[in-house]
């Protein structure tokens, strides 16, 4: 039997489509279906630091790592909510393409600890 690669899901709701390009996270969620985007998580949590500071190093259940690198490829583009009224969703397939882990110290990458303490802009 052959195995599949592992896969997860995202999606996302915006007030408006360009939200996705202007907001955090945004890039994670490519506008149009097929479109993949390859991410390099460390450059992505060090460029979302202060989105990143309100989810890490909480005290609450964290990763221990992450991956360096993965892919999102649209399989849904800017639909409608029909139960909110002028917003759009977007979902991506998230695939890993570089498993080499990278290890988490109360939420945060060593490097960007190293680099300017997790609480620094």
């Amino acid at each position: 039997m052959r195995r599949l690669p592992a896969a997860a899901f995202l999606v996302c709701v915006a007030r408006r489509s360009t939200d996705f390009e202007r907001h955090a996270g945004g890039e994670l969620f490519p506008p149009v279906e097929g479109e993949a985007r390859t991410h390099d998580f460390l450059e992505l949590i060090a460029r979302h630091r202060q989105v990143w500071r309100h989810h890490a190093g909480k005290g609450t259940p964290e990763p221990t790592s992450i991956p360096a690198g993965v892919t999102t490829t649209a399989v849904v583009a800017d639909t409608p909510i029909h139960a909110y009224p002028g917003h759009c969703g977007r979902a991506v397939q998230v695939s890993v393409t570089d498993a080499t882990p990278i290890t988490l110290q109360d939420g945060w990458p060593p490097a960007l600890l190293r680099a300017t303490g997790p609480r620094d802009t």
